[in-house]
């Protein structure tokens, strides 16, 4: 099973989200989504947190064999625990981080696989993509004034 994991962090948090992880999952192949939403300090210090769990359950249920799930949860922990504990990425409890776990089953036939990454990518490219663009008549205007 291929894994994509994918974050952010919102600095201005709702206040019902402050101090909280979710963490979203979708099996591609699938139709079913998981999304649970737990207080950062009980998925950190908690081997066994809720949302934890209900995420073993959710890959119990969609059929995902044991080994891919220790894969998956492994994962998700390891990168929490790295964007949490890092000063780099500027993380702090006052944040609400969202985790995005994509999953990519071994069985997916070569043409579903294919178009389902694509869809994944889209999406992912139609959340992040917020570019604006000046009108051509306004930059063209810009360089002839810094030409002049």
């Amino acid at each position: 099973m291929e894994i994509g994991l994918d974050y952010e962090i919102d600095h201005d948090p709702e206040p019902d989200d402050v101090g909280t992880i979710r963490v979203t999952a979708r099996i591609f192949g699938k139709s079913e989504t998981f999304t649970a939403s737990t207080p950062a300090k009980e998925f950190i210090d908690d081997e066994v947190c809720r949302s934890k769990e209900e995420l073993n359950y959710f890959l119990i249920d969609a059929g995902v064999n044991d080994s891919d799930i220790f894969d998956v949860i492994s994962k998700l922990i390891f990168r929490v625990d790295d964007i949490t504990c890092s000063t780099s990425n500027e993380y702090s409890p006052e944040c609400a981080l969202e985790v995005k776990l994509d999953l990519f089953p071994d069985d997916l036939d070569d043409d579903q696989e294919g178009t389902q990454i694509e869809e994944a990518v889209q999406v992912s490219f139609d959340q992040t993509s917020n570019i604006r663009f000046r009108p051509a008549n306004k930059l063209v205007s810009l360089r002839m004034e810094e030409d002049s």
